[in-house]
């Protein structure tokens, strides 16, 4: 959600706007997903076999 001037504004029932952002489809990190993807860790698994770049850890 964002204001008129386009700055965002908190969508939390409890108003509190100091909560960290929730990022989707941000796909700046496509290099270090492949990267992590690469590697073919076993722990990849639990998330599915790959990460992709809106994920947490290619950030």
């Amino acid at each position: 959600a964002v204001d008129a001037d386009g700055s965002p504004v908190t969508v939390s029932l409890s108003g509190d706007s100091r909560r960290n952002v929730i990022v989707w489809m941000d796909h700046r990190a496509v290099n270090q997903a492949e990267r992590i993807n690469s590697f073919r860790s076993p722990v990849l698994q639990y998330c599915g076999g790959a990460l992709s770049p809106e994920m947490q850890p290619p950030k």
